[in-house]
């Protein structure tokens, strides 16, 4: 016996690829730098090395400069980001490595200081996005002195091993992430970093043969484009990493990012569309329009909002995201049924928003004891017979021993303005909340107008670009 595809789903199958190829043509005519606007790139990179070789030498250390990343590689979308390593000797002191590698990066390009591991200098030179990293050169990865000693390993392995013609099929890639969301290792986005991406296309061929791979993704799946792992992984996506086999390249990806990637490649292959990679921008939301959508849900909502403090990223996520969580824990502590929980960031304030199933509970509770032939009864009675909470009790239901109590906190609205403060949400978001924040509930969310936010979190759509 032996099977066949229909010529109906062959032709459909014919018409998918022919639109998806004209899609990307046209990705890539806004996504590709022109030949004058590489070339530009090229020059600037090359004053940047000599300029930074020139500091070196009248500082008279020994390193040297090597451009990484996307540009090295040419894997780079339209006006990017240069990353230049300034590699110092293994000799060299951890001290010393922090203390050059900055003076380098301020003399060159100024800017300000940010921190990984080390810290490092980001900036403007010439026009472009510039960071100054300093780095161990090292032989071996496995060796490494600091986190970013692999980096320059990354780079030429793809160099390696990548064809002229996957330089583009990683851009779509790129692009793709970034449209749905989905791009960026950093706390912030728990997504796709550039060199994840580069290597999936190393691995299956090409842009849409990634998004086929990835179709058939179940939690756990395993790529080795080398060596197998060194260590057992428990992320959702374990991308062994081709120059550190105890590394996983996909360790950033969220478990929600990994579902959401799968589904919206689903959804290209199925109808390609230009908005995966350029994401329309959603209708203004209304006053109107919001008030109706809570009307059909029939929930309540709160947001605690508070100030941004100045960190960075990757430090003031994690602390956000706990955040949440403990907020929400807290609401189930007290017998709120939490439907969905969130957060958005504006410039200058964090959003928390609390779905419920009703923000208002009876003032009485039910409080189960234990029953007559337990040894502690008459303690548990004694107790609640005094309480200043009793309202009623104790009586009997299938053997045991209630007394309805009156609640520490019938409204959600009241517990968080209580609360709050004792909750440990991160040090740095302490520090906000005993300050000040507010709490804010359904229609005083809509008047306070944090209409975009809160429109977002009711939306609730997978291909919404952003997600917590």
């Amino acid at each position: 016996m032996w099977f066949c595809t229909s010529p109906k789903k062959l032709f459909l199958t014919s018409v998918k690829n022919v639109l998806a190829m004209g899609i990307e043509d046209r990705v890539l005519e806004k996504i590709v730098p022109s030949r004058e606007e590489e070339e530009r790139l090229r020059e600037v990179v090359a004053i940047l090395k000599r300029r930074l070789e020139a500091e070196i030498g009248d500082l008279g250390i020994d390193a040297h400069p090597l451009l990484v990343g996307s540009v090295a590689k040419g894997t780079h979308l339209k006006n990017p980001e240069i990353d230049m390593f300034v590699c110092f000797t293994p000799s060299t002191s951890r001290k010393d490595l922090e203390k050059y590698g900055l003076m380098l990066g301020e003399s060159v390009v100024g800017g300000e200081k940010h921190y990984a591991e080390h810290p490092y200098i980001m900036g403007e030179f010439e026009g472009f996005t510039t960071e100054i990293v300093p780095c161990y050169k090292v032989t071996d990865p496995r060796k490494k002195m600091s986190a970013v000693d692999r980096t320059p390993f990354h780079t030429e392995y793809v160099l390696k091993n990548q064809k002229e013609k996957q330089k583009n099929e990683t851009r779509l890639l790129k692009q793709f992430a970034k449209g749905t969301g989905v791009y960026g290792a950093e706390a912030k986005v728990q997504g796709l970093s550039g060199y994840l991406c580069e290597l999936l296309v190393l691995e299956y061929g090409s842009f849409r043969k990634v998004l086929k791979g990835a179709s058939k993704w179940r939690k756990g799946a395993v790529l080795e484009l080398e060596k197998k792992a060194s260590k057992k992984f428990t992320e959702p996506l374990i991308v062994v990493d081709p120059v550190d086999s105890g590394r996983n390249v996909a360790s950033a990806l969220s478990l929600n990012q990994f579902a959401r990637f799968i589904q919206l490649s689903r959804f290209y292959l199925k109808n390609p569309k230009m908005k995966f990679f350029f994401p329309l921008r959603p209708k203004k939301p209304t006053k109107a329009g919001i008030q109706k959508r809570l009307k059909a849900r029939g929930t309540d909502f709160l947001t605690v909002a508070i100030k941004k403090p100045d960190m960075v990223d990757d430090v003031l996520y994690p602390q956000i995201r706990k955040a949440v969580r403990s907020i929400a824990n807290l609401c189930e502590r007290n017998e709120f049924v939490v439907y969905d929980s969130g957060f958005h960031v504006l410039e200058n304030e964090i959003l928390f928003l609390i779905e419920l199933k009703s923000a208002r509970l009876p003032v009485v509770r039910k409080h189960k004891g234990p029953t007559a032939w337990v040894g502690n009864v008459d303690d548990f009675l004694q107790k609640w017979e005094r309480s200043r909470k009793k309202v009623a009790g104790p009586y009997v239901e299938n053997g045991h021993f209630y007394f309805d109590l009156k609640r520490d906190h019938a409204e959600a609205k009241t517990l968080l303005r209580r609360e709050l403060k004792n909750l440990g949400l991160g040090k740095n978001l302490d520090e906000v909340v005993s300050k000040r924040f507010t709490v804010l509930q359904n229609e005083e969310i809509i008047s306070e107008g944090y209409l975009v936010p809160f429109s977002m979190f009711l939306e609730k759509s997978i291909q919404n670009p952003i997600l917590p």
